[in-house]
């Protein structure tokens, strides 16, 4: 769904597996990064990050998010 820039779609894939699990670092930051980057909404994107830092404090992805959502 993303590579096809159906981006809604996509986040709504997305909160479909956080549901699953919640905790899912990648989910988190692909979600996350999603709303940052294409649906211009990083007010929902932040939380998000926020948490996959939470949980993955050393990933250099998530850290990648989370700098460019608090930028945004």
């Amino acid at each position: 769904l993303y590579q096809s820039r159906d981006f809604e779609a996509a986040a709504e894939a997305y909160r479909a597996l956080l549901e699953a699990q919640p905790d899912d670092v990648a989910t988190l930051n692909n979600l996350a990064y999603l709303y940052v980057e294409d649906l211009n909404r990083p007010e929902e994107g932040l939380p998000l990050a926020e948490r996959a830092a939470e949980l993955a404090p050393g990933n250099p992805q998530v850290l990648d998010t989370l700098g460019w959502a608090q930028y945004k």
